[in-house]
């Protein structure tokens, strides 16, 4: 929209363009015919009003593909034409200094790309605690029940299993993910 709405004032200031230099196209006219001007001035003037009108087509195309797009996505009716009544206008105002900081922060707060990069520093943290705590053995408890098919007539089983980790303590995964972590805090800390 905020396209469109440029190339929408855009066209106004080239329509205006266009109709001061044919204004002055025709009195450089009239003077070339009366011999006051050289034809190079008419010539040189002429092709700047033609450069203006080609420049005026191409913005009018670029408009056309802009309104097919957001017609798309607004589902309107493709024979209608959209105009943006906003303007552009500046803001009564100036920032203070004090303003501007926290506008800052909030930017950084907000950027998709820092977001996404600490809940990559979240995402190594825990891989770190999960590796942690793949070092610790398991404990399986398991109570097993069995009616007539042993010797005895109802057996009833209890077990219980762990891992004893004393050649594999995961101290490979561990330091992957602390370097994981050291290297989005250098990632973080180069886009902030």
């Amino acid at each position: 929209m905020t396209e469109i709405l440029y190339n929408q004032e855009q066209q106004k200031i080239y329509q205006g363009q266009i109709s001061s230099i044919e204004k002055l196209t025709k009195s450089y006219n009239n003077q070339l015919n009366l011999g006051n001007i050289s034809k190079a001035e008419y010539v040189r003037l002429k092709a700047q009003e033609i450069e203006f009108k080609k420049k005026l087509v191409s913005l009018k195309q670029e408009i056309e593909e802009q309104q097919v797009e957001l017609k798309a996505l607004l589902m309107i009716p493709s024979q209608s034409y959209l105009i943006i009544s906003d303007s552009f206008v500046m803001p009564e105002k100036q920032l203070s200094e004090v303003e501007l900081t926290q506008w800052m922060e909030k930017a950084k707060e907000n950027r998709p790309d820092i977001l996404i990069l600490k809940n990559k520093e979240k995402h190594a943290a825990k891989n770190l605690e999960i590796q942690n705590a793949m070092k610790t053995p398991d404990v399986a408890v398991s109570i097993g029940y069995d009616r007539g098919g042993n010797i005895m007539k109802d057996f009833i089983g209890l077990g219980v299993s762990f891992d004893l980790p004393i050649f594999d303590r995961n101290k490979g995964n561990i330091q992957e993910a602390k370097l994981e972590i050291e290297k989005t805090k250098i990632e973080t800390r180069k886009i902030c």
